[in-house]
């Protein structure tokens, strides 16, 4: 293979990750595969479109392994069979004791009854509603600042120590409250001084980001209020971009 033990390893971890999958379909986001493999997005997209590995949805939006898909059809048809044999063994005990102690038992979970299965789609129903917002809110948003650091030169955002300090970050930022895209736009702004000031390693985007949180400077208007402050304006005097400040390369 093109990546030789390295494409192997990303491969079956595309398989680990089909089987959490509904029907072992999953999205074609390379950027949010790449993040969770911690791996080059790239690599992810050549590996699942350029060997035949992978079949496509007719949408195109979805892929998933034929192969692999039969070898679970199998597995999940084993699985259901005992959970068959299962129910039928525990009904007929259940039967059996209730004839040997002359009382009657109360009867066994039935995930039949019509009774059952309406309270249990109803529950289904509402949990797959909230499921859905949540992972929209939350899994579903791609991070632009990857493709950013990765195209201005800081290095690889999906390999360590960068990634987990990212995945940090946008933890740390969600509990205080920021949004999805408050967040990347923050932590673009943090890169886009470090490329400003031609400091393109993570380390000066990390402490520009720990100033910042130290202030709770985490919208343009917040950052802005530490430049004046840094740059020693007075308060009416229109400032001038004059280079010498790291906020100055933000690009605004």
């Amino acid at each position: 293979m093109k990546y030789g033990a390295e494409g192997y390893g990303i491969y079956f971890m595309i398989l680990e990750r089909l089987r959490d999958e509904k029907n072992y379909v999953s999205v074609k986001d390379y950027n949010v595969l790449a993040f969770d493999l911690r791996v080059d997005a790239g690599k992810v997209k050549s590996i699942v479109e350029d060997f035949g590995l992978f079949a496509f949805t007719d949408n195109g939006e979805c892929f998933y392994s034929e192969g692999f898909n039969k070898r679970m059809e199998i597995k999940d048809e084993k699985s259901k069979k005992r959970s068959e044999a299962g129910k039928k063994g525990a009904a007929k005990r259940w039967q059996t004791d209730g004839n040997a102690n002359g009382k009657q038992i109360a009867k066994p979970y039935d995930s039949d009854s019509k009774e059952t299965k309406g309270k249990e789609t109803k529950g289904k129903e509402t949990k797959g509603k909230e499921t859905k917002g949540k992972e929209t809110k939350e899994n579903n948003y791609v991070f632009g600042v990857f493709e950013f650091l990765e195209k201005n030169h800081f290095g690889n955002p999906y390999a360590e120590p960068m990634a987990t300090d990212i995945a940090e970050w946008i933890r740390s930022l969600r509990k205080k409250g920021l949004s999805e895209s408050q967040i990347d736009d923050w932590l673009i702004m943090g890169a886009k001084v470090a490329s400003g000031n031609n400091r393109r390693f993570w380390n000066y985007v990390d402490g520009v980001l720990r100033n910042w949180d130290n202030v709770a400077a985490y919208t343009k208007e917040d950052i802005e209020i530490q430049k004046k402050n840094k740059s020693g304006g007075k308060k009416g005097k229109k400032l001038e971009n004059t280079g010498s400040s790291e906020y100055d390369n933000l690009g605004w």
